[in-house]
């Protein structure tokens, strides 16, 4: 997920995204692992400790957004261990769409 401290959409969806990726990413033998991309936050390591986040967040520059064509935010992107990469479509039910396309069952 693509996202800043800045980005208001992006907060109302961090808890329940905190809850997906503590899910899968602490599941041994998870199809799916959660990551998160900061763009242009201030004071995120504050922001993170302040929300008890727990995911991976990495900040990021413009030529990442560059790279993956990020045009608004939140922008979700699944990645393919081989590396190819599907933008989720934004106004879509995130969760289900990527429970679909992982085929998760539950």
């Amino acid at each position: 997920m693509g996202w800043g401290t800045w980005c208001k959409p992006c907060i109302k969806e961090l808890p329940k995204f905190n809850i997906l990726a503590k899910k899968y990413n602490e599941t041994s033998g998870s199809k799916i692992k959660f990551y998160t991309l900061s763009y242009n936050s201030e004071n995120l390591e504050n922001f993170m400790t302040k929300n008890n986040y727990t995911f991976p967040v990495l900040e990021i520059n413009d030529q990442i957004t560059k790279l993956f064509k990020v045009n608004g935010y939140p922008t979700k992107i699944l990645i393919s261990p081989d590396n190819k990469y599907l933008k989720i479509p934004y106004g879509v039910n995130w969760t289900e769409y990527i429970k679909n396309y992982a085929l998760i069952k539950n």
